[in-house]
């Protein structure tokens, strides 16, 4: 039987522990059991939160558009010639299955690139 959500991760983690418990043995519970339970859940939750908070994560592929705007580029020549009047649409990817843009740099930038969990909510 698939795991279905109670909503929360406390929620979940008290629902995995009545169900490896029993329903029956936990509906006889005490409140300082059902305490128990409770506080181990929101244990089990903090350490989980702090795990993936220390987890450092390659990003493997991705891809994206970007804008130069008209002036921003400048170039030597005559005074009409020295900026970019149009936009200029640029393309960026990190990926170690494909390189869609030609650049060496596309795969290498895999080992370099990191995300981290900025915020985990309960």
């Amino acid at each position: 039987m698939a795991f279905k959500s109670k909503g929360t991760l406390k929620l979940d983690l008290i629902e995995i522990s009545k169900k490896q418990m029993g329903v029956q043995a936990y509906n006889s519970l005490d409140p300082d059991g059902k305490r128990k339970i409770d506080t181990y859940a929101e244990d089990m939750m903090g350490a989980m939160m702090a795990f993936l908070q220390r987890q450092e994560i390659n990003i493997t592929d991705l891809e994206a558009e970007g804008l130069i705007l008209p002036g921003q580029i400048n170039t030597a020549g005559s005074p009409a010639a020295q900026t970019n009047v149009n936009p200029v649409k640029i393309l960026v990817q990190v990926s170690e299955t494909s390189n869609k843009v030609g650049l060496p740099s596309v795969i290498q930038n895999v080992k370099k690139s990191a995300a981290k969990f900025l915020k985990i909510s309960k």
